[in-house]
């Protein structure tokens, strides 16, 4: 053996002891995804045996990862630099540690290897073992809970890939998890029900972030179609975009539907707890004491009660305090946006409909009002109702009935109605936009929300709280607010009102690096732009820029040459926005 061949002998022997014993995991993959190689370490860690790690594919592991997301994690490699990822990793023993990967692209023999160091960030030795003690028995008393619930529960991220079932999920439907992890939630539904999940779950879900029982029908592993009915409430970003999310479904049987009903309320009331964009009514100017002395007033009664004020001044809020303080508040009060009602199907949403009234009416469905009986519903927006629509309402008003579509009897309910609009009604009366005699039913006690410009005096405290509340969203501790960012907001006309206002204070709290908040972190300006009137608005020229996108990509929403991807945005905000511009969503999908 030459000089030089025993010189590369140690280096490799060297190489070798040197990754064995790293205090770090190491391992290899194969562009398919499949692990090539790990150390002890690694193997450790999970507690495979390597001829079990190499029959795994790294998303078998990696907690956070799909494999249909696995060649732009390979790609990302293959950069300079190459990748750095937090996630979790699931062991042998289904147990999950948390770890930092950083990884790179190596050429070995002609082929290609990902080669990534492994890190766990949770250090054994560190005082948190406790804590992290207690975090594991909490989880395993909620997986306890979750997996015995007589109920089916559902995950699903934003493309709607199922990542969670219950047991009793896969029972009734007669699979095992690694059959349905993955999978697009409309696999196990009928073709029909694909249909109004798209044109009804989807946009009602993008809308308010819920849906209450809304009946459709599953298909079992051996072919037999159940009747189902499906609450599901949505977690979304800062963008408003859906992350994921949470579905519980009840097979409807010959059980009382007020029992399902109850059940699903209780559900929705843990889910939702602290879902409300605000808490409360943040205020103490003149202007907002005479809105609470008015919500004292009325709320103890039966009275229709109509909210009059401009966008983003907090009707569903005054809403929400009139039903808490009544007798009806014991019930969730249902909740309804007039204007983001497909015109086809308002009836049916609102009153309900006999099963075959229509195509796709495979099942009897309760409308708004029949859930609100014994409740309150609120109609927002209900100037966007159409005239006939309007005389269907007016109906229900006078004679406290309503008549399902396609039905010839007529159910009797209780319940108390506020409206909301942000439209002068007396005006579109005049106009024949707006029924007179609706007008005058739904203004028994008008309450007018003040725009934040007459009530600048709630400047500060709605600052204080909203700079409070973003600032611990995103953890970040901002205890100081200096008082030239007060007066730049007290400057502005603020034509957005309390929302604008929310929305430019989360911004400025993003990009505050410090503890105090300072002016120009605050992205408005004193006064308004005058535009020429043959300047379109800014909804006119989003409406023209979606539809240019449409008609390039021939309807197409999704994928990499669909529109969402043209205008830069994700598929549901673009759904989110045609829905609210009135573009066509039905003739539009992608």
């Amino acid at each position: 053996m030459t000089i030089s061949s025993k010189s590369n002998t140690a280096r490799n022997r060297l190489a070798v002891n040197t990754i064995e014993r790293a205090p770090e995991g190491i391992f290899w993959v194969r562009a398919t995804g499949f692990f090539y190689q790990a150390n002890e370490w690694f193997y450790r860690l999970l507690g495979y045996s390597e001829e079990e790690l190499r029959a795994l594919h790294v998303c078998d592991v990696a907690i956070d990862l799909e494999k249909a997301q696995w060649d732009v994690f390979w790609r990302q490699a293959g950069k300079p630099g190459g990748l750095r990822h937090e996630g979790g990793l699931a062991t042998k023993l289904q147990e999950s540690v948390i770890v930092e990967i950083r990884a790179c692209l190596l050429p070995i023999d002609g082929d290609q290897l990902m080669c990534a160091f492994v890190r766990d960030l949770v250090d054994p030795h560190r005082e948190t073992e406790p804590l992290l003690a207690e975090l594991r028995a909490s989880e395993a008393r909620f997986r306890t809970l979750y997996n015995n619930t007589p109920v089916m529960l559902q995950a699903c991220d934003h493309e709607t890939r199922l990542y969670s079932a219950n047991k009793y999920w896969l029972e009734t439907l007669g699979y095992e998890w690694e059959e349905v992890k993955g999978r697009q939630t409309r696999e196990f539904m009928t073709e029909a029900s694909r249909d109004n999940v798209i044109h009804r779950v989807i946009p009602v879900l993008l809308e308010s972030g819920s849906i209450h029982d809304f009946e459709y029908q599953m298909v079992k592993k051996n072919g037999q179609v159940l009747d189902v009915a499906l609450t599901a409430v949505s977690e979304r970003d800062s963008d408003g975009d859906i992350i994921r999310t949470l579905s519980m479904i009840l097979p409807i049987s010959d059980r009382k539907r007020a029992e399902r009903l109850e059940s699903q309320n209780v559900f929705l009331r843990e889910e939702l707890s602290g879902a409300a964009d605000f808490a409360e009514i943040i205020g103490h100017s003149p202007p907002l004491q005479e809105v609470f002395q008015a919500i004292d007033m009325v709320a103890g009664t039966d009275a229709t009660v109509l909210l009059l004020g401009e966008t983003g001044t907090g009707k569903e809020l005054a809403a929400r305090a009139i039903h808490e303080r009544s007798d009806r508040s014991k019930s969730v009060m249902i909740t309804v946006n007039c204007a983001a009602l497909q015109p086809n199907l308002v009836e049916s949403e609102l009153f309900g409909h006999e099963k075959g009234a229509f195509t796709g009416a495979l099942t009897t469905k309760k409308g708004r009002f029949e859930l609100a009986d014994h409740s309150t519903i609120f109609l927002d927006e209900v100037g966007e109702l159409s005239l006939e629509a309007q005389s269907k309402l007016l109906r229900v008003l006078q004679e406290q009935e309503v008549e399902r579509v396609g039905g010839t009897e007529t159910v009797g309910i209780d319940v108390r109605i506020i409206a909301a609009t942000n439209r002068p009604l007396e005006v579109e009366v005049s106009k024949g936009n707006f029924r007179a005699d609706l007008y005058y039913r739904l203004n028994i006690f008008p309450i007018r929300m003040p725009p934040l410009r007459d009530r600048i005096d709630d400047i500060p405290l709605l600052t204080n709280h909203f700079v409070d509340k973003f600032a611990q969203h995103i953890g970040k501790k901002i205890p100081n607010i200096n008082r030239k960012v007060i007066e730049k907001l007290v400057s502005y006309p603020w034509p957005g009102n309390v929302r604008e206002l929310a929305n430019i204070l989360e911004r400025a709290v993003i990009l505050c690096p410090g503890r105090t908040l300072q002016p120009q972190h605050i992205g408005v300006d004193a006064g308004v732009v005058q535009l020429d009137d043959d300047v379109p608005t800014l909804a006119e020229s989003e409406y023209r820029l979606i539809l240019r996108a449409l008609e390039k990509c021939d309807g197409r929403l999704s994928g990499p040459k669909g529109a969402a991807a043209i205008l830069g945005v994700n598929r549901s905000t673009l759904w989110s926005r045609m829905h609210k511009l009135g573009i066509d969503i039905s003739r539009k999908i992608g």
